[in-house]
């Protein structure tokens, strides 16, 4: 999942891209979703069991 910076136009086709010119053919994302923010515990970090379930 990614965050979109505000007022950026990033499209799924320009990450598959860049990943794919910079990583190795395993470590390349097979599914790129955008989302407006991530899910955050009380103490600031990443929820990352939550990132999970939304997936």
């Amino acid at each position: 999942m990614l965050v979109r910076a505000e007022g950026a136009e990033l499209t799924q086709e320009e990450v598959l891209a860049h990943c794919t010119e910079r990583l190795a053919r395993f470590k390349v994302p097979s599914v790129i979703e955008f989302t407006d923010a991530l899910p955050r515990t009380p103490t600031g970090k990443v929820a990352r069991r939550q990132l999970a379930r939304q997936s």
